[in-house]
């Protein structure tokens, strides 16, 4: 298997950011190390990532109307503007003082709690 060297080092950081990434050289090679004992809590971001996106597609084939009508609402929130983002919190009744990601973090999470917020990089 290729990866590039950015990928190696992202996935790096991600290791070192889950549970197992805490643990020493030593601690990994015990034999009385028990992977199981971890749990979900020893799974990489790619991995619960790749997992969400797969669960996202299981609900799309079993409930098409209901998925895509989610898809649809989330796709709308990603294309408002700022001042139509700030008047759809501000009826909410949520601050709307931030960016735009922040902003549109909030609104997603208010109005599709199924969503995991991926933007571009850079922000807007």
């Amino acid at each position: 298997v290729r990866i590039c060297d950015v990928t190696l080092r992202k996935r790096l950081i991600e290791f070192s950011d889950t549970s197992l990434g805490q643990l020493t050289a030593n601690q990994l090679g015990d034999n009385e190390f028990d992977l199981e004992s971890y749990g979900a809590a020893a799974d990489p971001p790619s991995f619960l990532r790749n997992r969400r996106a797969d669960e996202a597609e299981r609900r799309l084939l079993m409930d098409p109307e209901g998925e895509g009508s989610r898809q649809r609402r989330e796709g709308e929130i990603r294309a408002l503007k700022m001042p139509a983002l700030r008047r759809r919190l501000l009826a909410l009744g949520e601050p709307t003082d931030g960016r735009k990601p922040e902003l549109l973090a909030r609104l997603l999470e208010l109005e599709c709690p199924e969503t995991e917020l991926q933007l571009p990089e850079g922000g807007e």
